[in-house]
């Protein structure tokens, strides 16, 4: 999972959120059920780097808060897009504020070495890759008993555009996710963004693939 960042389940598959209302972020509380009014989020770190006025967008922008006040363990957003989130749903920051989570989560090791005993693990994609000293961190995490496995770094944000070439140089490919990069890039800038990057992995030989 990396820096991807989630709220906690609803009661029911989806739930509506209105413009106006406001909303409390609740920090590391991930094991109760969010309601509209307190949605718990999977990280206890965000309250370090968020501050009044960022933007918060929830269910690939679906509903759109501001942050009003920030204290160790809740966030309080007024809600200026309302509508309809699924249960679960991702949590996307702009700014470049998902450099300042957790690479590697202690879950994710432990999914690792779950899975790895079930199943021979070709691929490993990394979410929000920033720069190239995160492939280079979960290749030493995987040690010598992952040699074989593929690094695959997704570009999410701006960062991942600016920083692309050390991270190409650092993995073994690289995913373009354009519906996260269009959160911080103009569409115009957007599409040069791709093209850029696909020449630069074409160039590189190494295999480059895009998400919508």
């Amino acid at each position: 999972r990396g820096r991807e960042v989630r709220i906690s389940a609803f009661e029911n598959p989806t739930m509506r959120i209105r413009s106006g209302a406001t909303v409390s972020l609740l920090i590391d509380d991930f094991a109760n059920l969010s309601t509209d009014s307190q949605l718990r989020i999977n990280s206890n770190v965000i309250q370090r780097f968020l501050k009044p006025n960022d933007v918060i967008y929830f269910d690939d922008g679906k509903v759109v808060g501001i942050v009003i006040e920030v204290s160790a363990k809740e966030v309080k957003m007024e809600i200026k897009i309302g509508g309809t989130m699924k249960s679960n749903c991702n949590v996307r920051f702009t700014g470049g504020k998902h450099s300042n989570l957790e690479l590697v989560t202690k879950e994710d090791v432990e999914d690792i070495a779950t899975i790895s005993q079930l199943i021979m693990i070709d691929y490993l994609a990394i979410p929000f890759c920033n720069s190239g000293a995160d492939p280079m961190t979960v290749r030493e995490l995987l040690g010598p008993e992952g040699k074989n496995i593929k690094i695959i770094s997704k570009i999410d944000t701006l960062e991942g555009v600016q920083q692309f070439e050390n991270i190409l140089t650092q993995g073994d490919g690289c995913v373009f996710v354009r519906n996260e990069i269009q959160w911080e890039l103009a569409s115009e800038k957007l599409m040069l963004a791709q093209k850029w990057c696909i020449q630069t992995a074409n160039a590189a030989a190494k295999p480059i693939f895009l998400q919508s």
